[in-house]
């Protein structure tokens, strides 16, 4: 698995499937993405990516009192790594990243070479969120993005998240 930094590092790729997304733990949400992002990434004879944030975007926006990571960096490359994508890209969040529009970010992904996202039934970005499922969805093919949703990963009743995973943590667990 290779690390990227930035955008635009496609070359001998042919371009990327990519999974986009917080990535904070890779719970069964998250593999999930990752599969469906492996598989097809497989049938189009692309490579595979996983692309996330740092910060992540709920840090940036709660600098004082930041969510719980449920893993730092390292141990997320490591998870990362067994589940087999081709690379991992990690963008910074800051201020430039925030204020784009939905269209300059997902003019943003084609330019660094996706050509296919992957992304959870909950994705948002760009300025003020509104990059959403159904924003990509309806804009995602007329700017060269093929779009697949995947729906919640059920477990006990809940969908298994970030949140749902931070909110199941007690203290006594952590002992």
């Amino acid at each position: 698995m290779r690390l990227l930094r930035r955008l635009g590092d496609s070359a001998g790729t042919g371009g990327y499937v990519a999974a986009i997304g917080g990535f904070d733990g890779i719970h069964r949400g998250h593999r999930a993405l990752i599969d469906r992002t492996r598989e097809l990434a497989r049938q189009q004879g692309l490579s595979s990516m996983v692309l996330s944030f740092e910060p992540l975007p709920k840090e940036y926006f709660a600098p004082q009192d930041p969510p719980a990571r449920l893993t730092n960096f390292r141990e997320r490359w490591r998870l990362l790594e067994a589940d087999g994508p081709d690379v991992f890209c990690v963008l910074r969040f800051d201020e430039r990243l925030r204020s784009r529009t939905a269209r300059q970010f997902a003019e943003l992904l084609v330019r660094g070479g996706v050509r296919h996202v992957v992304i959870g039934h909950d994705f948002r970005a760009g300025y003020r969120g509104e990059a959403t499922t159904d924003w990509f969805r309806e804009q995602g093919p007329a700017l060269g993005l093929a779009v697949d949703v995947v729906e919640p990963v059920m477990g006990n009743g809940l969908a298994m998240g970030s949140g749902a995973t931070r909110n199941a943590w007690r203290p006594a667990d952590c002992a």
